[in-house]
C-alpha cells in the first residue's frame, strides 16, 4: 500500500529554513522495524529520501513516518547485543564518576528502551527513564526501572529536575529535533549536564553507511549542524568524546552554564568543516548505488543466501537493493520478538540463530555490520565446519 506522497517537508528541522536539497533517494519503502506477522500482510509504504539544509547544513528526511507508527509497537531491544550493553555499562559508570552523582541526583534518560541503561544507575541515584513505546517500556518497568510511556515533546516532568539528561541515540529519532532539544533545556538543572550521542553524520558519508538511512531516524546528526540549535535553546557543547559504536558516533557533553570548550570542540569543528560544501553530499549518493549494484551481482551469481541479524540497517539495504525471499532464504536473529516474522518489504522470514546455522548456509550476509566483530567471533568458528563463508556488504561487499 503506497502512502501519499503530498507531505514532503519544505523546511528544515533544525533552522526552519527552506533551503533543502536532495541527495539520497533510497525509493518507497516500509519503516524498517515494522515486522510483519504473515508473509502477506499488508504493509504500507512511504518515501525514503535525504536531504540537506543548505542553511544549517543538517542532513535530515524529507518525509515524516508518525512516530507513532514506528515506535508504538517497537522491537528492538537495546540488551540484545552484549557489545551494547558493556558501552552503557562503561558509560554509566563513567558519568557517575565524572558528574560526582550520587543517592540524591536525579538522572532521566530520553528514550530509555528497555532500561538496560538505566538499571546500572538504578540504586546510586534517582533514575526515571521516557519511551514513547509501551512494548519496550514494560521490559524496563519489570526490571524495575521507573520508566514514563510518553513522546519526550508532550511530557510531564517538572522543569529544572535532571542533573543529569541522558539522550544517547534518540535525537535522530525525533521528528521535532527542535522541539526535543527545547525539552532537555527545560529537564535540566541549571547546575546539570546532558550527554547526547549520535552517529556522527561525517562517518556515514565517508564510510558509505547509506544503510543508516531509515524512517525512524529523521536527522543524521553533526556537532555543525547540532550546535546552533543547542545554542537556541540556551545550551552549550563544552566537551565532546568519539565512540567506535555504530559505525563511529559522538558524545556531546552539553550544560545551561556556559563552560569553556575543550580543545576537542575546536578539533572537531574544524575537521567537520567539509560538511558545508553540498557537493560533498552528493557524491555520497553516487557510492551507494555502486554498492547496491555490486550486491546485486553477488545476488545473481550465488544461489544459496542466507542472512544474520534482523537489523533495521539490513532492511533499509535488503529494501533498496530489491532483495526478497527468493534471493535470500532467512534471516537468523537472537531477539524473539523478530522470531517467526517476516521483514518488511522483503518478507524474508526471520528464525533464531539455531534454526539458520541447521541450515548450513553456503553464505551468510551479515546484516548489522556495526557487530561485525562480535557476530564474526560467534559465528566463525560454526561456518567454517561446513565451509561456509561470511559477508558483509557495507560499506563495501567482503567475503569473511
Amino acid at each position: 500500500m503506497k502512502a501519499p506522497h503530498t507531505d514532503r517537508r519544505t523546511f528544515c528541522r533544525a533552522c526552519y529554513s527552506g533551503h533543502l536539497h536532495e541527495m539520497l533517494d533510497l525509493g518507497s519503502q516500509p519503516p524498517s522495524n515494522a515486522f510483519l506477522r504473515t508473509q502477506e500482510a499488508p504493509e504500507k509504504y512511504y518515501p525514503l529520501r535525504a536531504v540537506v539544509c543548505g542553511t544549517c547544513f543538517l542532513m535530515q528526511l524529507d518525509y515524516d513516518v508518525s512516530a507513532r507508527d514506528i515506535f508504538d509497537d517497537y522491537v528492538y531491544f537495546s540488551s540484545g547485543s552484549k557489545q551494547w550493553l558493556d558501552h552503557t555499562r562503561r558509560y554509566c559508570d563513567m558519568i557517575y564518576k565524572r558528574l560526582e552523582l550520587g543517592p540524591t541526583s536525579n538522572v532521566i534518560e530520553i528514550g530509555s528502551n528497555d532500561g538496560s541503561l538505566l538499571e546500572n544507575l538504578k540504586g546510586r541515584c534517582h533514575v526515571l527513564g521516557i519511551d514513547p513505546s509501551s512494548t519496550v517500556a514494560a521490559v524496563a518497568i519489570a526490571r524495575g526501572v521507573p520508566t514514563m510511556i510518553e513522546h519526550l515533546t508532550e511530557m510531564t516532568t517538572a522543569d529544572n529536575y535532571a542533573d543529569l539528561v541522558i539522550a544517547n541515540n534518540v535525537l535522530a529519532h525525533i521528528p521535532d529535533l527542535a522541539g526535543a532539544v527545547k525539552a532537555i533545556a527545560r529537564l535540566l538543572k541549571p547546575t546539570g549536564t546532558a550527554t547526547i550521542e549520535f552517529p556522527h553524520v561525517v562517518e556515514l558519508l565517508d564510510s558509505n553507511q547509506f544503510d543508516t538511512i531509515y524512517h525512524e531516524h529523521y536527522s543524521y546528526l553533526s556537532l555543525t549542524a547540532l550546535e546552533p540549535l543547542l545554542n537556541r535553546c540556551k545550551l552549550h557543547v563544552y566537551d565532546v568524546e568519539r565512540l567506535p559504536t555504530h559505525g563511529g558516533s559522538l558524545r556531546l557533553y552539553v550544560s545551561k552554564q556556559p563552560r569553556p570548550a575543550s580543545k576537542a570542540v575546536f578539533t572537531l569543528h574544524a575537521e567537520e568543516s567539509w560538511l558545508t560544501r553540498l557537493d560533498n553530499y552528493k557524491a555520497f549518493a553516487f557510492r551507494a548505488k555502486h554498492v547496491k549494484e555490486k550486491f546485486n551481482r553477488f545476488l545473481h551469481d550465488h544461489a544459496q543466501v542466507y542472512a544474520y541479524g534482523a537489523a533495521a540497517k539490513g532492511n533499509t539495504f535488503l529494501n533498496y537493493c530489491g532483495a526478497t525471499s527468493d534471493s535470500i532464504r532467512m534471516v537468523g536473529d537472537v531477539t524473539s520478538a523478530k522470531q517467526g516474522k517476516f521483514l518488511p518489504g522483503s518478507r524474508i522470514p526471520v528464525v533464531s540463530e539455531e534454526v539458520l546455522l541447521m541450515q548450513r548456509p553456503p553464505y551468510t550476509l551479515i546484516l548489522p555490520w556495526n557487530w561485525r566483530d562480535e557476530i564474526v567471533r560467534k559465528l566463525a568458528p560454526q561456518v567454517k565446519h561446513w565451509g561456509g563463508k561470511l559477508v558483509v556488504a557495507v560499506p563495501e561487499l567482503t567475503l569473511i
